[in-house]
């Protein structure tokens, strides 16, 4: 198996161990932030921050997994025939609703917005963000993959289904 197939195949999976690094990573910086204090905030931001991210790629992998598909692509196909690929579609629409909720309706903006330099870590330039800012842009995001999930594959004129055949992949 070449490297670029298990990556097209273990997308998801991939991603789970780089966000768990992630979160961990989050965290430390979060407490140095915090003067080296772990408050009762940052734990229950942390807790969702890792639980909201990794806990849905995890499934999506195992319904790619056992829905037999060969790519991390196939969430585009719009394949409602197959139950795996259902409940994957479920999953995702389920994270979104749930990232909606934690950063516009709870106060995960709010946070974000308070330790704004550990999510952007630049040290040569100053960035000041609102919570309204965060809102706005995790909104949008939430928007623009909800529109690259239902018509993605139409708007490439349907080139996503090729990807499905890893053979025809490595053909080109």
């Amino acid at each position: 198996m070449t490297i670029m197939i298990f990556i097209l195949k273990y997308c998801f999976g991939i991603g789970v161990l780089i966000f768990v690094l992630n979160t961990l990573y989050v965290k430390y910086e979060m407490i140095k932030f915090n003067q080296g204090i772990e408050n009762d905030e940052i734990k229950v931001f942390i807790k969702w921050y890792g639980v909201c991210i990794t806990i849905p790629l995890f499934l999506i992998q195992i319904f790619q997994i056992l829905g037999n598909y060969q790519t991390c692509f196939y969430l585009f196909y719009l394949d409602f025939n197959n139950i795996y690929y259902v409940m994957a579609f479920i999953t995702t629409i389920l994270f979104w609703a749930l990232l909606i909720y934690m950063v516009i309706i709870k106060n995960g903006a709010e946070i974000i917005a308070k330790y704004n330099k550990v999510f952007i870590n630049y040290s040569f330039i100053e960035i000041k963000i609102s919570a309204n800012l965060v809102k706005i842009i995790i909104g949008l995001m939430v928007l623009i993959g909800l529109i690259v999930l239902l018509f993605g594959n139409k708007i490439w004129g349907e080139a996503i289904y090729n990807f499905e055949d890893i053979n025809k992949l490595l053909e080109y």
